[in-house]
């Protein structure tokens, strides 16, 4: 509830305008009622049609002043619940951001989905019925039941006994409603997962023949909500038809009691009173209603609100030192020293005492079989992840000590599976650096490789790319990603295995033209295929997560076994012997 009222405060505004009409709309509501009865009890019975006239008159203005009252209130909470859901949302996105890739794991993507959607708007839900309830429903009853207790006395020990009955009801259903609730909110992210994963996988499923497989999985994942859902409609929708039953029957004892004391000689009870009194009676009880939305609403709304708070709470374990720096001068050096590193749900480590030293002007590659700790290596440059043990140095200052926005903005990422964006093949380069010029991304593209291709395009640089470049090919994702990464000019470059989906020749071209572009910065390469690591300045072979041999591409032929093996597995005798 705490989330929920931070965030009520911030529109005040709306929220006193909102108090405003309540009391507006109350009176009106309960003054309805007082009327009648005198139009039943004195305009009536003496055909005074001057009186009639009058009370008609201040029935239809009390009755147009409680409409715009409710108008009032409608607007006010459709406008404080639509920015709540704004902010709120924007704030669950935001915080997201800062997540390293081992705490969106932890979460889930798909429930990271939900919650920035779904419980967010189970949020907007309940303040849009707080607003016209929280305040409205508890000044009916307290005033209903006092006009009650002063104008129709005799009658106040009916009420007094049906409105334990309405809220004993009431506290049953929000307490078979809580574990209903939170289940449902899971079943929710259980659905949304297997969704995600075959759509993400559906060639996969589709080669293997497993779509009867799917199918089932996501039938089970579907039939646990559906079922889940019904107990929880059935118990929501059973109130409505009680509420009315009990309120039939109260209805109907009070005639039957008053309908012997209206009779009786000097009777303080009148057949307007009686119906004023009915009229009370159903404001009472259909405020005890409508005020117990909130109670109903409260238990899956808590469990929303717990799943948020859960990410607006988390301290992110990447994160900005006190006094990070935001400058350096000049980026010349990186040094990896006695970095070991483990993820946290492993007990071994996946990098052993990793130390080596580049220089502006140095390509640095990394090769050595699945699973020797590559990717994992390069990750740790822009503090993807922060090192278990020992340090990594930016021109002898730890990488720790940097802004994160800082550090990054130095690094140009190419990721081992090439993600692209909906939209034009321009804006997709350009995400690299938003405000490049049209030259500015021809160049990249040109070095990437990617130009001529984009030029066959119906629409050339305009042309859409659909979600994660679905419509384009395995190589032709990789050169946008790499054009991509050289229109932000960086003073390193980290290439993860970004040449494996490209041939020979486009390979060899690229590498040829980035060699001359990137000799002002620190270029990191992690490949499968020697070919592309050839010319590196320094060419490190992992294996098991260990440095085990070191060198120029000629040093390791004549050195180290295991690049031994994987090169002759890949060249031709005459690509060895150059």
């Amino acid at each position: 509830m705490k989330l929920i009222i931070t965030y009520l405060l911030k529109y005040k505004r709306y929220f006193f305008i909102n108090l405003l009409a309540v009391f507006g709309v109350a009176a009106a509501e309960l003054g309805i009622p007082i009327i009648i009865s005198n139009i039943i009890d004195k305009a009536l019975p003496t055909s005074d049609l001057n009186l009639l006239y009058k009370l008609g008159g201040f029935l239809a203005a009390v009755a147009i002043f409680g409409s715009i009252g409710n108008i009032i209130i409608n607007y006010a909470s459709a406008r404080t619940s639509t920015l709540i859901l704004r902010d709120l949302r924007g704030e669950v996105f935001k915080k997201i951001q800062t997540f390293s890739p081992e705490e969106i794991n932890d979460y889930g993507i798909s429930s990271l989905m939900t919650r920035t959607t779904s419980d967010v708007f189970q949020i907007l839900n309940f303040v849009s019925v707080f607003y016209r309830v929280a305040f409205m429903a508890p000044v009916m009853i307290l005033v209903a039941t006092f006009l009650v207790a002063t104008r129709t006395p005799s009658l106040l020990s009916n009420l007094l006994i049906v409105i334990p009955i309405i809220i004993l009801g009431i506290i049953l259903v929000v307490i078979l409603s809580r574990s209903l609730s939170e289940r449902q909110q899971r079943n929710l992210d259980r659905i949304n997962l297997v969704t995600r994963e075959n759509l993400t996988g559906v060639r996969v499923v589709r080669a293997f023949r497993k779509n009867k497989y799917e199918k089932e999985r996501f039938q089970v994942a579907n039939e646990t909500y559906s079922d889940n859902a019904i107990k929880l409609f059935r118990l929501m929708t059973s109130i409505e038809p009680i509420f009315f039953f009990i309120l039939n029957v109260a209805l109907v004892i009070t005639i039957y009691y008053a309908s012997g004391r209206i009779n009786l000689p000097n009777s303080d009870l009148t057949i307007g009173q009686l119906v004023e009194y009915n009229d009370f009676q159903f404001l009472v009880m259909f405020s005890i209603l409508t005020f117990a939305q909130l109670f109903i609403m409260y238990p899956r709304t808590m469990v929303s609100a717990r799943r948020i708070n859960d990410i607006l709470d988390r301290e992110p374990k990447v994160k900005n030192n006190e006094n990070a720096l935001t400058h350096v001068k000049d980026l010349g050096t990186l040094d990896f020293k006695n970095v070991s590193f483990s993820y946290p749900d492993s007990e071994a480590s996946v990098l052993h005492n990793i130390s080596f030293s580049a220089k502006k002007g140095e390509t640095i590659a990394f090769i050595g079989s699945t699973g020797s700790g590559k990717s994992t290596l390069i990750n740790l440059v822009p503090r993807l992840y922060n090192v278990t043990q020992g340090e990594i140095l930016f021109n002898n200052v730890n990488i720790n000590d940097y802004d994160l926005k800082y550090l990054r903005s130095k690094v140009g990422f190419i990721s081992q599976k090439a993600i692209l964006f909906k939209g034009t093949i321009e804006m997709n380069i350009k995400f690299g650096k938003h405000d490049a010029t049209l030259d500015e991304v021809i160049a990249a593209a040109k070095i990437a490789q990617a130009h001529d291709f984009i030029l066959e395009k119906e629409n050339g640089y305009q042309d859409m790319v659909s979600e994660l470049g679905s419509n384009l090919s395995g190589g032709q994702k990789q050169r946008l990603s790499i054009a991509r990464a050289l229109i932000k000019k960086p003073d390193i470059y980290i290439f993860d295995d970004s040449f494996s989906a490209l041939d020979y020749k486009t390979d060899a071209m690229l590498r040829s033209v980035l060699k001359n572009y990137a000799k002002d910065a620190i270029t990191l390469i992690v490949a499968q295929r020697v070919s592309s690591i050839i010319d590196s300045d320094k060419i490190i072979v992992l294996d098991y997560g260990n440095i085990v041999c070191e060198g120029t591409h000629d040093d390791l032929m004549a050195s180290c076994t295991i690049y031994q093996e994987i090169a002759k597995s890949q060249l031709s005798e005459e690509e060895l012997s150059k």
